[in-house]
């Protein structure tokens, strides 16, 4: 449950306004249709606070019949409020579905920073070795210890096993 909670609280602007806008749109639809419907329907659309109603069920695409636009253009209003309120209705589902990714990211982050951590030691601790050691060089551009070590030998591999040790006795 504290994840829920970490999300919604963490997203909870995004939310809110996502819900603004939605709460604007709802009295937009009702408004408008309120506007172009009453006229044809006094008994359906008696009021603009009762046209929320129509606008609720539009948007959610609930729709339960019992008031329907019947001019074209309220057709046409009801078929822009049912698109903007499926949108509108699913932008808060995307905001929390984002958030709790960023949310399992995070704590998955945390609990393998200790295993990217010894990845990262193991790299540095062979960092000084690597540099030593290419697979290949050019002469151009090869430090002069490495020339000094192995010589004009292009090959790594050769230019190790040229190496000799000396023993005490020499």
């Amino acid at each position: 449950m504290s994840l829920v909670w970490n999300v919604v609280v963490r997203q909870s602007r995004s939310i809110f306004a996502a819900l603004v806008v939605l709460s604007i749109l709802l009295v937009v639809a009702a408004t408008v249709i309120y506007f172009f419907e009453y006229e044809a329907q006094p008994d359906s659309f008696e009021s603009i606070p009762q046209s929320p109603w129509w606008a609720i069920t539009t948007m959610a695409t609930v729709g339960y019949g019992d008031m329907a636009p019947i001019t074209p253009i309220g057709r046409l209003i009801g078929g822009i409020a049912m698109v903007f309120g499926i949108a509108m209705f699913a932008v808060p589902a995307g905001i929390l579905a984002s958030g709790f990714a960023e949310e399992l990211r995070k704590r998955d982050f945390v609990v393998n920073w200790p295993k990217t951590l010894h990845v990262f030691h193991s790299l540095l601790a062979w960092m000084p070795l690597l540099s030593l050691l290419s697979l290949s060089y050019s002469n151009h551009g090869v430090s002069p210890q490495t020339r000094l070590l192995c010589g004009e030998e292009t090959s790594l591999i050769r230019c190790i096993s040229s190496w000799r040790v000396k023993s005490k006795s020499s």
